[in-house]
């Protein structure tokens, strides 16, 4: 699809900006020499977060968002109670360098 569009029009720019963070940060993860596994997470009723990385059973977890004004995502409950979460990070265009230098 050649949409170029300026992302205040576009209605896939969601979906842009969790690939784009996606990427850099599997590229981070390269270039520092981290070996963290990558999963996605979602059940059955919806619940899910965006990104999810294991390193020796410890988990970081992102939801990563466009509109900052939804940055109040929660990591779901029961993930949270099944995994060892060490870290869960809300990422927004004002934060997202933070995960990505």
């Amino acid at each position: 699809m050649q949409n170029f569009a300026p992302c205040g029009l576009r209605t896939d720019v969601g979906a842009l900006w969790e690939n784009f963070i996606i990427c850099e940060r599997v590229k981070f993860n390269h270039y520092r020499g981290s070996y963290a596994k990558i999963y996605f997470w979602r059940t059955t009723s919806q619940q899910k977060i965006d990104y999810i990385e294991e390193d020796d059973g410890v988990f970081k977890a992102f939801e990563i968002k466009w509109n900052a004004k939804k940055s109040a995502a929660k990591i779901p409950e029961i993930f949270s109670k099944t995994y060892s979460v060490k870290e869960f990070k809300v990422v927004t265009p004002e934060n997202y360098l933070e995960i990505i230098m």
